[in-house]
């Protein structure tokens, strides 16, 4: 060893030792990718120090690399019990068109094609990160309208579908919050009372129109989807023109349930402790024209 070279450790049995002079690989993004992996290996939520003594990692930059996982809805954070547990966007990334012959065409992104199909507009499933709504999976994404979509959950019908699982005191506390810190950066308050009468028409209606919050001229007509294992309700999202919204919307709104309801009867994948568990269904409701209320919603 030449003078002033540093020794790496070795990693011991099973770990691979990263951002070495000889290797070239940038640390972060090795560390990044075998967390991902470690999750696959172990297939349960793990805690920090987990992650850190099966991978060799320091513990501060561990936590680190897990709150920005995080961060960017790839991890989801059990507060109470300090543990953290993969998304739905990580099975879903490549998922349809990296060897769709070995690995299949994954169920979410067979809906949004069918649903797209359907009615000739940009689709994504949203769920929830913390404050705001995501997509994690959506039709032509990085050119479609919803293809990396992220806004606030107080914005738009995402957010508000995202938050009908919620008592009505606890969406109160959650703008209550958010017009307190928007007073302090001069963002636009929210009106709890018209906020709250949204969710109470996705609760007893299962759907809603609203304007885009980016795009004055297009519109989201938006329904739960199901409970997931791994983040929660998501949000079936349709993004199309607000123009004439009002005259077709019922027609819409029934074609994106009908999609839901095959994709709810498909059979359950087999996983490796058997059949998959099938999802909650959508609540029943009717499908009625309600003109007046998009009317007022998205003109």
């Amino acid at each position: 060893m030449r003078l002033g070279q540093r020794q790496h450790p070795d990693p011991g049995p099973g770990r691979r030792r990263v951002g070495t002079q000889r290797d070239s690989v940038v640390k972060s993004a090795a560390r990044v990718l075998q967390i991902l992996e470690f999750f696959d290996a172990v297939r349960r939520p793990v805690e920090a120090w987990e992650v850190a003594a099966a991978l060799g990692y320091p513990q501060s930059s561990t936590r680190a690399l897990l709150r920005s996982l995080t961060s960017l809805g790839y991890l989801t954070r059990d507060v109470a019990r300090r543990r953290y547990a993969p998304t739905l966007r990580v099975p879903l990334l490549g998922g349809g068109w990296i060897a769709p012959e070995l690995c299949g065409m994954p169920p979410l992104r067979l809906l949004i094609d069918s649903v797209a199909q359907r009615t000739g507009g940009c689709v994504a499933v949203m769920a929830r990160n913390g404050d705001r709504a995501e997509a994690i999976v959506a039709t032509s994404a990085w050119l479609g309208a919803l293809g990396g979509r992220r806004e606030w959950m107080i914005e738009g019908a995402s957010g508000r579908c995202l938050l009908i699982d919620c008592d009505d005191s606890q969406i109160r506390r959650l703008l209550h919050r958010w017009n307190a810190e928007a007073a302090a950066s001069k963002m636009p308050r929210v009106d709890p009372s018209s906020f709250l009468h949204d969710v109470a028409i996705l609760r007893r209606r299962g759907w809603i129109a609203l304007p885009d919050p980016k795009d004055e001229q297009r519109a989201h007509v938006t329904m739960p989807l199901t409970a997931s294992d791994c983040g929660g309700l998501l949000a079936l999202t349709l993004s199309v023109p607000a123009p004439g919204l009002g005259a077709r919307v019922s027609a819409l709104a029934a074609a994106m349930r009908e999609e839901c309801e095959v994709w709810l009867r498909r059979e359950p994948p087999i996983t490796a402790t058997g059949r998959g568990r099938i999802p909650r269904p959508l609540p029943r409701v009717a499908l009625q024209q309600d003109r007046a209320f998009v009317r007022q919603k998205v003109t």
